[in-house]
């Protein structure tokens, strides 16, 4: 099992030079998530303000990282969106679905010659909401996780079952019109796999005090109360990062 230094995203650069580092981080994304709820409270109508999500009853809700137990959460610094629609232009695909399953999987990064080993999660009942799956797709969408801990974690604190969101990338995409798609180890041959377009683009819905919960594992935040349908493309985000309550946002 490798440690998390030694870990690489989908793309084959360190994950470790883009993760969070807590006493030194850049304080833009919790500046933009106070920024954005204090202008949705101030420019909201008396309407609008009625037929606003009220915030849950508890001062506090659970982390992504208290959540995601020995997954853990990533917390990738990178440039923060407010609505799913950013996403999109970074993205080949946007689906929904349920998870099935997960594989240790491995391929080599094209922009590095980078061996890189991750956790492959399938995708299926899938419903394309951007986008096409390219036409040899057996249907089921092969994600690249960045989870150092390896399978069984992973499968603990997301079983299959769980329903999931993803805006991806094609990662083995053909280099050429007429050419297959790259060799990818714990995939069915000439299937596409993906990564998140962007750390806000791949999201889980879990429980937590018997009520859903969307749980971002790269980006390192959570929304109660939401379900799969609130990050649908078009909806804006309501992403509470690990350091803040879903109080905070609405206060």
């Amino acid at each position: 099992m490798s440690s998390k230094d030694d870990t690489v995203s989908p793309r084959g650069d360190s994950a470790a030079g883009m993760r969070k580092r807590r006493p030194i981080r850049s304080v833009y994304p919790i500046i933009t998530s106070v920024l954005l709820a204090l202008s949705l409270v101030s420019c909201a109508s008396p309407q609008d303000r009625r037929d606003a999500t009220p915030p849950p009853s508890q001062e506090t809700v659970a982390t992504s990282s208290e959540i995601l137990g020995d997954w853990g959460s990533l917390g990738l610094d990178v440039e923060p969106v407010t609505n799913t629609s950013e996403i999109l232009q970074w993205s080949d695909i946007a689906v929904t679905g349920t998870i099935s399953g997960y594989v240790e999987g491995s391929y080599v990064a094209r922009t590095n010659g980078v061996v890189v080993k991750p956790v492959i999660a399938s995708i299926e009942n899938v419903t394309v909401q951007y986008g096409d799956l390219p036409k040899q797709s057996d249907g089921v969408v092969y994600v690249a996780l960045i989870a150092p801990a390896g399978v069984e974690a992973v499968s603990r604190s997301v079983p299959p079952g769980t329903p999931v969101a993803l805006y991806g990338w094609q990662i083995n995409a053909p280099e050429g019109e007429g050419d297959e798609p790259g060799s990818v180890e714990g995939i069915p041959d000439g299937q596409p796999l993906y990564g998140s377009a962007h750390p806000a683009g791949l999201v889980f819905q879990l429980v937590s005090h018997d009520k859903p919960i969307l749980v971002w594992p790269e980006l390192g935040g959570v929304a109660p109360g939401l379900t799969l349908d609130d990050v649908l493309p078009g909806h804006d985000l309501k992403i509470i990062e690990d350091e803040a309550t879903y109080r905070d946002a609405f206060d």
